[in-house]
């Protein structure tokens, strides 16, 4: 039973190291004249973190194989947008620290997906995959790199994968219910959302994603439910969805 918590507690870290990466988007490139627009609060953080980097550049070069200076490096220009040097530093990191190239090797999927580079990501998700063919989360992000690149039933093989090793996975059924709407498979994909609201009841994407199939299912009253919950729950597009329900509920 312990082992199964602390895997579970490994696979919610590296997904959510790898979900952050992935949703996190540039706080634009670190020039001063930039830094000059922003207003205080944005140029201050701004200001921290090529702070923190000019740090970790006197630290590397006094110790140049220190594998966590490059890794917090690559953080730091990660977030502000510097992903190819973000990904260099990564990759240095995973060469100089072979056992934690795992993690790296998935933050360097999710900069290549937020510069559109998805089969690069997927690369680096195959990589990550063949040191630990037990990593969930390694599979969750390659099938999402591969739906955007609409290799739909790699993506699927991939959730699947991904369900296998860890059946509680939300966002693994949610993402397949979303390829399957795709496919216009509209009854397995609400079937998969289901599951995914069964685990989490609260995970508005999933009330979404179901709403949009019941809608092209016409089954108007189900989609309004389901569009409701995920306004509730904090979705905003669900309310341009109840909007135009409401509106031709009323013609």
């Amino acid at each position: 039973m312990k082992s199964f918590f602390l895997q579970k507690n490994k696979i919610y870290f590296l997904l959510l190291l790898s979900i952050i990466f992935l949703k996190s988007t540039a706080l634009l490139a670190y020039d001063s004249d930039t830094v000059k627009i922003l207003n205080p609060k944005q140029s201050q953080i701004i200001k921290e973190y090529i702070s923190a980097i000019q740090k970790f550049d006197r630290l590397i070069d006094y110790e140049p194989n220190n594998s966590e200076a490059y890794a917090k490096r690559a953080l730091c220009k990660d977030l502000i947008g510097d992903w190819k040097g973000a990904i260099e530093d990564y990759s240095t990191a995973s060469k100089l620290d072979p056992k934690k190239a795992e993690g790296y090797l998935l933050a360097i999927g999710s900069i290549n997906n937020k510069l559109g580079n998805f089969s690069e990501a997927v690369h680096s998700y195959d990589k990550a995959i063949a040191l630990n063919q037990k990593n969930s989360a390694a599979y969750f992000l390659r099938g999402a790199s591969k739906q955007l690149l609409r290799n739909y039933k790699g993506a699927i093989e991939d959730y699947d994968k991904a369900i296998e090793l860890f059946p509680q996975f939300t966002q693994a059924y949610s993402a397949k219910g979303t390829v399957l709407l795709e496919e216009k498979d509209l009854l397995k994909a609400i079937s998969d959302f289901d599951k995914a609201i069964k685990i989490n009841p609260n995970y508005a994407k999933a009330y979404y994603g179901k709403g949009l199939a019941e809608e092209r299912l016409d089954r108007k009253k189900d989609a309004l439910q389901d569009f409701t919950k995920a306004f509730e729950l904090g979705f905003p597009p669900a309310g341009a969805k109840l909007k135009d329900l409401k509106t031709d509920s009323s013609k």
